[in-house]
């Protein structure tokens, strides 16, 4: 864990830790003053881009969006606002791990990716990724939101086994199509994720989304993205070469699954699925079918099993953070200037622009809506399912089975192999699953 040299105040927040540090901002681990989100992420920009124009528009573009969505299947927002000329975003902090940190730890274990964990990773992402599509501004009109930069390290699977989307820091859509952020010739994104007609030069569509999905599907399953190199051999590989095979590197994987991965990667976005609603039809009746589809607790569990030491210490430190004496702070710090927060009888109080502006004395976040991640009971195996305050779009209702299904995929031996990253991968034995029937 990589830590500041000591707490900081910034703002309504306790600076605990550096989380992680991108092209454009800089995330913390933070303690918060409200009750019912004492733990938070603050993603703020990085001193160095604060004042250059095309960084300080993307970030208002993200505030702005942040305010606006509101999902289980993506990152929570807790708080919108700027300290002095410094503008930040708060987020839930997800207690878990990100689809590629997961197959790095799988891959230097010598092991795959167990079929359900990626149908579980892809069904909720395609949840996700169904809403983000559609979603729409305050007065209806849609919003014509491509996230473009769906990549593992932004699809977050939490210890309660559920899966959220993040960092809409690339996003497009209807709020700065004529902002002009990407010039000529510019490609955004990371090589191994991006679809081809965006290598290409095209602008990024919903399909280009689902590219990235399957890309990290894949990374997942097979231990390697579907294009390998550095990044101009990767961005030519893109355009002129298929991925190898699923069904060759992991003979043992149902052949639909397989062939679904393949179609969100064809290269032509107008042969992939139209739209994420439809593959997570077809795909949740497929695992059902097959049994594939386990309770949320169970993919949870088998996390935590893979990362038995980092969850003791992410618990350990969750703990700490909840128990530290209150600061003598109220909700705002000196210099605090608010573009949203959480409102009583749910959601978020969103501007009717872009740009930052005060606003009423904030709402004290514990009576505002609060999503609370479903508690994990090992015992039962109760399925984590959708938050209770939040709705499910439709399509998207899961019964999930009622008793937990073990995912044996450590061995008693994997506690010693800390580098198994050039070891070849084992066979994996079929993975025993309850199985559903659809409703």
């Amino acid at each position: 864990m990589r830590g500041t040299a000591q707490p900081q105040r910034f703002g309504p927040f306790v600076i605990v830790r550096t989380l992680g540090r991108g092209g454009m901002g800089e995330v913390f681990v933070a303690r918060t003053p409200w009750p019912r989100d004492p733990v938070a992420a603050v993603k703020r920009l990085r001193p160095d881009v604060a004042r250059l124009p095309t960084f300080v528009e993307r970030f208002k573009h993200e505030a702005a969006l942040a305010v606006r969505l509101s999902h289980p299947r993506i990152v929570r927002t807790l708080d919108v606002a700027s300290v002095g000329d410094q503008m930040y975003v708060a987020s839930e902090l997800i207690f878990g791990k990100d689809a590629g940190y997961i197959a790095d730890r799988l891959r230097q274990r010598g092991r795959w990716g167990p079929a359900e964990v990626a149908i579980r990773l892809l069904l909720d992402g395609l949840e996700g990724l169904a809403y983000v599509h559609r979603a729409e501004d305050q007065d209806g009109s849609p919003l014509n939101l491509v996230h473009r930069d769906i990549t593992p390290g932004n699809v977050l699977l939490g210890y309660d086994g559920s899966v959220r989307l993040a960092d809409f820091g690339l996003a497009k859509s209807s709020l700065n199509r004529d902002l002009n952020l990407t010039h000529v010739g510019e490609v955004l994104g990371t090589p191994n994720y991006l679809a081809p007609e965006v290598v290409d030069g095209a602008p990024a569509t919903p399909a280009s989304d689902l590219y990235g999905l399957g890309a990290v599907i894949y990374r997942f399953l097979a231990g390697v993205p579907p294009h390998q190199g550095n990044p101009t051999d990767v961005l030519t590989s893109v355009l002129r070469n298929e991925p190898a095979p699923l069904s060759e590197i992991r003979p043992d994987l149902d052949p639909w699954l397989a062939d679904r991965i393949h179609r969100l990667l064809d290269k032509d976005p107008q042969q992939r699925p139209a739209r994420a609603a439809e593959v997570h039809r077809d795909l949740r009746t497929l695992a059902v079918d097959a049994g594939l589809l386990v309770p949320r607790t169970s993919i949870g569990q088998w996390l935590a099993q893979l990362f038995e030491l980092e969850q003791q210490q992410e618990a350990a430190e969750r703990e700490r953070l909840v128990d530290l004496p209150d600061p003598e702070f109220s909700s705002d710090g000196p210099g605090t200037v608010v573009l949203a927060r959480p409102r009583p009888g749910g959601g978020l109080q969103a501007p009717g622009a872009v740009e930052l502006r005060e606003t009423e004395p904030p709402v004290d976040a514990t009576e505002g809506r609060s999503v609370p991640e479903p508690a994990l009971d090992p015992a039962s195996g109760a399925s984590g399912g959708s938050p209770p305050s939040a709705v499910a779009p439709d399509g998207f209702d899961e019964q999930m089975p009622t008793q937990a299904v073990r995912l044996d995929v450590l061995g008693p031996d994997d506690a010693e192999r800390t580098d198994r990253s050039h070891a070849p991968i084992p066979q994996p034995t079929r993975i025993p699953a309850t199985r559903e029937s659809t409703p």
